[in-house]
């Protein structure tokens, strides 16, 4: 049986802030609970970034595994003083990235992700993608919007019966 693969990014969150690692204070039930039926990865490090919006360089190195000195810029912008070498920043990375590699191993694959801060190259690749400006802390404005596009996109592989990964 193929394994389903939820990958949950979030900025500026430590992993010593939910309960499967030990906090006691802030309640995570749902992290918790799928922390412990499933397999946790908690040893990622973030290399840095050659600008001052480190959440876009972070974004495009988990999108394709790649160190900071070897991914591509947003379009129209050098900062990475590599990206126009062709041998550390390949003009076909965007093909061997997560939702490619997943792609082509029969995923279906979603994203939601806040806009202008990712791999857009990438970000195009995913089977359903739902992006939105939302910052903030509200239900409408934040993270519950996007837990949202999740779970109905969830609901509807489940009325639909799709059994894909």
């Amino acid at each position: 049986m193929t394994p389903n693969v939820l990958f949950i990014m979030t900025d500026n969150q430590g992993a010593w802030t939910l309960g499967c690692h030990g906090n006691e204070d802030i309640r995570t039930p749902h992290i918790d609970r799928l922390a412990a039926e499933g397999m946790v990865f908690d040893g990622a490090h973030h290399m840095g970034s050659f600008s001052g919006a480190v959440c876009t360089p972070s974004r495009h190195m988990v999108m394709c595994g790649r160190t900071v000195w070897h991914i591509p810029d947003k379009p129209g912008r050098t900062v990475n003083p590599n990206v126009t070498n062709a041998k550390l920043v390949p003009p076909d990375l965007a093909k061997n990235t997560m939702a490619a590699v997943f792609n082509r191993a029969g995923y279906d694959t979603m994203r939601t992700c806040k806009r202008g801060n990712s791999y857009e190259a990438a970000n195009k690749l995913f089977t359903v993608r739902r992006d939105a400006t939302k910052r903030g802390g509200t239900d409408q404005s934040g993270s519950a919007w996007h837990a949202e596009q999740v779970l109905e996109y969830l609901r509807e592989r489940e009325a639909r019966k799709d059994t894909d990964p």
